[in-house]
């Protein structure tokens, strides 16, 4: 074909329509597409004028091109084909379309409908001939890609359907077979003829859920049809839910009460309860020819399964044998009685010579499936967290025979027995990642799909952090774990017990196991609620700088001068401890612990005796403790006129001291007792103007719910909160405020109990129970009377229990192990993993802080557990539910962060199974051919 062109048209418009041309006939549709899209998108940057100019002859061209012989096919083969256009190929043909769209009457566009729809029947009936090509030249799955075509393309059309399927089944492939005609029936829900042979197909592949799930199916989208409920009531009668059957098959005879089959039935499962509730003998061995073949004529045989068995068994002797192999743990009650006396009422039919030959191919058969245990452990030997199986013959069944010396028995085969799973330890491989995993110990990890929800455990470790900062394995399944309580508050506790699991652990595990996400990549900051000190203390009297002949327990009390600009000069005390403390925002204020030794003894100038200890145990010394902070951060406020002011812009001299008390050692060194006084805001002040001064004003502290004395420091001037009172805990309001500004002190020694914290004195030695409450003093209380200081008069913590805690020997030097729980905001800056599972989060303000413990699980039986693929498991009843806990707790092993584990394939033990299996199938061959030469000499007999 030829075209004549204006002069009127561009040049580079013009060689493109000519191209166009040319390609079509050099049958290159593709190309011809390519240069007419070219050439339109060069028609459209022309001016309007020139346009109409041009137009005309661009119409022309067109219509000519919609005749084309080679047109047809341009959409077709440009759907198989990816065309290199700028613009895309949607774009370009969208654009070819409504070119020729425009140019087509309404009467071609009819006839090319109706072309069309000729030339789909042409291809359905080419993909199906592709198909059947492929199948007979044994190219499977490009056969089964050619059928699938036909449902993909001709969606609506089920003209090709069923000889598709049938030419999968022709073939032997059932498995493909009953996945096309799955899709057959998901596509075409109302194809009637498909679910018959879908049927078939599962009855014959045994899978008998999938038979149950299509029968339902049908049931539902067909209405309850007398036949199809009575193949349902036959199918529960051979899976030996005789009363599902029962029930099925009334409603099969209330549909049509003349169904023979249905009244046979019906009578068989009656007889067979009655006789099971009797305890008779059910009788089988009669009439199992009737019932195989009644029950085959509905469910056809499996002999078509393993072709040779047709020619020599019945169909229930394949049947039997399939359930043998492959179903022998499903043997209960009357299924396998059943398939038994059918089995014994045929076996005399078998010449002996013949079952010689299927006892070697039984050999045959399960050598060859633990071959495939076998390959299949070997190719996974680099598979992390691979378990190995091993598989375990067992004898199959046995025949009577008689012989000179009675009845004795014969051997018919093996099958397999089990397939046990090795769940040992595999071997460890470094790696560079901190979010590698491995499991030193038993345990499993869990994991969540993403997709479904569902849960699933696994031994491989190779997780890693995705775009989402979710911690996911290579299949974007998340690890489960749960969230660390990071919550920085204490409380105030008279009338409750001490919370144990704040004693127990420092973990804090809130809620149920989740995505372990690490959402936390700012840190907002947290107030300082906890303050650690352990100290070495020296035992030295040397040690008491700050002595106090009127009251010694409160000399650096009474030393502490806020107004001055040094409110505790440096040779007044003995030792100091300096902490950060933070507030709610995150801004620093500094803690000091000063301490100082108590001598029990004081002289006078004259050597006359100043003071002596009483009611203290021969050997124990004393400590006094002040614990203060800088004045000017002392927001807490006292009642002046004017207002309430804050200590910090006050003329009290006691401004900063937060707690003021005394540590008892006994004779080893160890802390066994303190005291903790602070300013009690709720006492009558009176006139004086510094009555912080007034030690009547200082009683004891309270406590927290995790048993350790508090003091407020109220460093953002919070209302309502600057006094402890002690006793008014829930009624004073400031006193319950106060519990967001206080901050517990931890010198290793805490309450058991805080409903009667404090007690008058130190215990008798022979005192099993604790003193009756005794009347709270104060500081007052500790001066020295008639020379002597009576600890009778200090108020002490009852019900001890200490931890690590301070010591006072008499070692040279002091040694300060100070913490605190409170951090200013910062940054995500990296993360990593201890042997209990805990993630933890380091943040560019130096804290690390646990983020989430991953949660761990074992099982009763993992010889149970079902293996999905992927390094995954999941439970069925044979394994029991998960047990829940963490890494190196119980039987949990613990957790290895830069490893993974790695398969527990064992190579060498493998290649030995290798070569012992290969022997057994060699040998069974053997069996086969020796037992088919013994059978040629038999037919030969009669020549």
């Amino acid at each position: 074909m030829s075209v004549a062109y204006g002069s009127h048209i561009p040049r580079d418009m013009r060689e493109d329509l000519v191209r166009a041309f040319g390609y079509l006939e050099r049958d290159n549709p593709l190309k011809a597409i390519e240069r007419i899209v070219c050439a339109l998108r060069r028609f459209n940057a022309l001016p309007v004028s020139a346009q109409k100019n041009v137009s005309s002859r661009i119409r022309a061209f067109l219509d000519r091109l919609a005749v084309h012989p080679r047109v047809k096919v341009m959409l077709e083969v440009a759907g198989q084909t990816t065309i290199p256009y700028t613009y895309g190929k949607e774009r370009a043909l969208a654009v070819v379309l409504d070119a020729f769209g425009s140019m087509l009457s309404d009467q071609e566009r009819v006839t090319r409908e109706a072309r069309n729809m000729d030339e789909g029947k042409a291809r359905q009936a080419r993909l199906f001939a592709s198909g059947k090509e492929h199948l007979s030249l044994g190219q499977t799955r490009l056969a089964v890609a050619f059928f699938e075509r036909l449902l993909l393309e001709f969606p609506k059309d089920t003209s090709y359907c069923l000889p598709a399927g049938q030419a999968l089944v022709d073939a032997h492939l059932y498995a493909e077979a009953a996945a096309f005609y799955r899709k057959v029936v998901d596509t075409h829900e109302h194809f009637a003829p498909a679910y018959t042979p879908l049927l078939d197909i599962l009855l014959q592949l045994e899978d008998f859920v999938g038979a149950e799930a299509l029968l339902g199916r049908a049931l539902r989208i067909f209405g309850e049809h007398p036949k199809t409920l009575l193949r349902l009531a036959l199918l529960y009668e051979l899976l030996g839910r005789d009363e599902e059957a029962l029930v099925t098959v009334e409603r099969v005879l209330r549909l049509d009460g003349t169904l023979s089959q249905a009244l046979e039935l019906k009578e068989r499962l009656l007889t067979e309860r009655d006789m099971a509730e009797s305890g008779q003998k059910l009788p089988w061995a009669s009439n199992a020819a009737q019932v195989a073949f009644e029950t085959s004529s509905v469910f056809p045989s499996f002999s078509f399964v393993f072709p040779p068995f047709s020619s020599v068994f019945p169909p229930f002797f394949v049947w039997y044998e399939l359930w043998s192999i492959q179903n022998r743990k499903n043997y209960q009650g009357k299924n396998f009685q059943r398939v038994e006396y059918i089995y014994w009422d045929y076996r005399r039919k078998i010449m002996s010579l013949s079952a010689n030959m299927w006892t070697s191919v039984s050999g045959l058969l399960t050598h060859g499936e633990k071959m495939n245990v076998i390959g299949n452990n070997l190719a996974n030997v680099s598979t992390v967290g691979f378990k190995a199986q091993r598989a375990d013959f067992a004898d199959f069944f046995y025949t009577e025979h008689g012989t000179m010396n009675g009845q004795t028995q014969v051997g018919k085969g093996v099958a397999i027995a089990a397939l046990i799973g090795d769940f040992s330890q595999g071997g460890y491989e470094s790696t560079n990642s901190a979010t590698d995993l491995a499991i030193n110990g038993s345990g499993f990890f869990k994991v969540r799909n993403t997709g479904t929800n569902a849960p699933a455990y696994t031994r491989a470790g190779d997780f890693f952090f995705d775009n989402e900062r979710q911690l996911v394995n290579p299949s974007g399944m998340i690890l489960q774990g749960w969230r660390v309580n990071q919550a920085h508050s204490i409380n105030i506790s008279v009338d409750e017990a001490v919370s144990q699991a704040t004693l127990d652990s420092d973990i804090r595990r809130t809620g149920l196991v989740k995505d372990i996400v690490l959402d936390q990549w700012n840190l907002v900051p947290a107030r300082t609620t906890n303050v650690k000190i352990a100290n070495n203390l020296v035992n030295d009297n040397s040690y008491d700088v700050c002595s106090g002949a009127t009251s010694p327990l409160t000399a650096l009390f009474d030393s502490w001068d806020a107004t001055k600009a040094n409110p505790l000069a440096d040779d007044q005390y003995a030792t100091q401890s300096t902490i950060a403390a933070y507030d709610e925002s995150g801004r620093s204020h500094e803690l000091t612990v000063y301490m100082d030794k108590v001598n029990s003894t004081l002289l006078n100038a004259d050597q006359t005796v100043a003071y002596g200890f009483q009611n203290i145990p021969e050997g124990y010394s004393v400590y006094e403790y002040l614990v203060t902070t800088d004045p000017k951060d002392d927001m807490r406020t006292v009642a002046e006129e004017g207002g309430e002011v804050p200590l910090s812009r006050s003329t009290q001299r006691k401004a900063g001291v937060l707690l003021s008390g005394v540590m008892i050692f006994d004779e080893a060194g160890q802390l066994v007792n303190q005291s903790a006084y602070t300013y009690n805001g709720g006492v009558d002040v009176g006139d004086a103007a510094d009555f912080t001064s007034n030690k009547a004003n200082w009683t004891p502290t309270s406590f927290s719910s995790n048993g350790l004395p508090v003091f407020t420091a109220n460093f953002s001037s919070k209302d309502n909160g600057d006094y402890v009172d002690l006793g008014t805990v829930g009624e004073n309001l400031e006193a319950v405020n106060a519990a967001n500004t206080m901050i517990e002190l931890d010198f290793g020694l805490r309450t058991t109990t805080t409903t009667a914290p404090w007690r008058a004195g130190l215990p008798a030695a022979d005192e099993e129970a604790p003193a009756p409450d005794a009347q709270l003093g104060s500081l007052a209380d500790l001066a020295v009377v008639n020379g002597v200081v009576d600890f009778n008069n200090l108020n002490l913590v009852a019900n001890t229990a200490i931890d690590k805690s301070a010591t006072a020997n008499n070692g040279s030097s002091f040694q300060n192990d100070i913490q605190d729980d409170g951090y200013p905001a910062g940054l995500l800056s990296n993360y990593k993993f201890d042997t209990d599972g805990v993630v933890y989060g380091y943040y560019d303000n130096g804290e690390s802080i646990p983020l989430y413990q991953i949660a761990m699980y074992d099982f009763h039986s993992t010889q149970g557990l079902r293996r999905e693929g992927g390094n995954l498991f999941t439970p069925t009843p044979e394994s029991g539910e998960p047990i829940e806990g963490v890494a190196g707790t119980g039987t949990f092993g613990t957790i290895t962060s830069y490893y993974i584990e790695n398969s527990n394939v064992d190579m060498s033990r493998e290649f030995v199974q290798m070569i012992s299996c290969q022997r057994g199938f060699q040998a069974n061959s053997k069996s086969v051919t020796t037992t088919d030469t013994m059978l040629e000499t038999v037919i030969n007999m009669k020549r």
